[in-house]
């Protein structure tokens, strides 16, 4: 795990768009947070973007590329980024992600139409 810039992720992005939740596409909304990426042999199979908000770091946007489950590990990273603060957030309109953050110990906090913000209390 690494920090990474917007142009160096940009492209992992790109497929995430059409589930964003904003008007804007993932590697804008990516872009107003810090980024970071893992690879594996070299090549990036998941970046993400974090935005402290208080004492809450939101999930900004988050794509990826391996064989594996991406939102479970993905999910562990961040936890591990969120040391000292009090949940991590983020938002999203698709329903299987809803429920694999549910069973990492996510809650839907808010829905608005078809977007709920996720959030897990860290302490």
């Amino acid at each position: 795990m690494r920090p990474a810039t917007r142009d160096e992720i940009a492209r992992m992005f790109a497929p995430v768009d059409r589930w964003m939740t904003t008007e804007e596409g993932a590697a804008a909304c990516a872009a107003k947070g810090d980024c970071f990426v893992l690879e594996q042999d070299g090549v990036p199979v998941l970046a993400w973007s974090l935005k402290v908000d208080g004492d809450e770091l939101f999930i900004q946007a988050a794509a990826g590329r391996a064989g594996f489950d991406l939102t479970e590990f993905g999910l562990a990273l961040v936890e591990r980024q969120a040391d000292g603060f009090r949940s991590i957030a983020f938002r999203t309109r698709r329903r299987g992600l809803m429920k694999k953050a549910i069973d990492n110990g996510y809650y839907p906090a808010w829905r608005k139409g078809d977007v709920v913000l996720m959030r897990k209390d860290l302490r």
